[in-house]
């Protein structure tokens, strides 16, 4: 895969640590997006392959797919994206957590509000997305909204809320501190195909309803700064590999993806 220089300026990295999120927009060019689409159309075509696999009411995910399909994992290993995760997370490297197709189709619900990382197996912080379209996305798909600057806030207890009240800022104003109330005003960032918004795993977010005809089709590599040790909780990544607690996340599952160090990185 032709690379070019990961478009990364002082004031997008500024912005990302400020905000918690930030728009890279035609990262793929169309020749890399056309040949993502079709291996991805590949390897959902085969279920012999064995990712993990489910269908919700807000979205289908399959989860993992690099490590089962070449042509995907040509993909993920993409390193113009995995040097953008590591210069906005300030990281001497990123390994890959694990990626996810995500098709929101026509009449899936909303996404509710939520963090990344209380859901993942992580003693530290310090985890970012890449959030990339594969198509058009509209805020009538159900386009991503971030609330800048609620990565600083901490882990919330979003799992302590119904899902349902958590569709809803309202229902946000319960889940974060009293005095961040008044800060929970949504940017909601619609992409066009091969463009891409990264969020670090604090960064509160969300999807509304996909409210057209159409599939809302988006691709998910989430990155991890090398130094992230496992927690115990459980994750469908990590429970096949018997991790003890305080075991750094780290091995074949969890590849090098970007490094100062160009020996380091991991090749597709």
């Amino acid at each position: 895969m032709a690379v070019s220089p990961a478009p990364v300026t002082e004031e997008q990295v500024l912005s990302f640590q400020e905000n918690g999120y930030a728009q890279f927009d035609d990262v793929l060019t169309p020749e890399e997006l056309s040949d993502f689409r079709s291996a991805l159309a590949d390897a959902t075509g085969q279920a012999e392959l064995g990712y993990f696999y489910r269908e919700g009411q807000e979205y289908t995910q399959h989860v993992n797919l690099w490590a089962s399909h070449a042509g995907v994992r040509r993909h993920v290993f993409n390193p113009k994206l995995a040097e953008i995760a590591r210069q906005l997370s300030q990281s001497e490297r990123v390994r890959l957590w694990h990626d996810q197709l995500i098709v929101k189709m026509p009449g899936n619900d909303p996404s509710r509000w939520h963090q990344d990382l209380p859901l993942w197996p992580m003693i530290e912080a310090g985890p970012l997305t890449c959030w990339l379209a594969l198509v058009d996305v509209t805020v009538e798909m159900g386009c991503m909204s971030y609330i800048p600057g609620s990565h600083r806030w901490g882990r919330l207890a979003c799992g302590t809320l119904p899902s349902g009240i958590l569709a809803t800022l309202e229902g946000v104003r319960l889940l974060v501190p009293e005095d961040k109330r008044d800060r929970l005003e949504p940017v909601t960032i619609e992409l066009k195909a091969g463009s891409c918004a990264f969020h670090d795993s604090l960064t509160l977010h969300y999807a509304g309803p996909n409210q057209t005809d159409k599939p809302r089709q988006g691709f998910i590599i989430n990155y991890m700064p090398n130094d992230i040790r496992f927690s115990g909780k459980s994750h469908v990544t990590t429970d096949p590999l018997n991790l003890t607690v305080g075991q750094p996340i780290a091995g074949e599952m969890f590849p090098i993806l970007a490094s100062r160090d160009q020996t380091e990185i991991a090749r597709a």
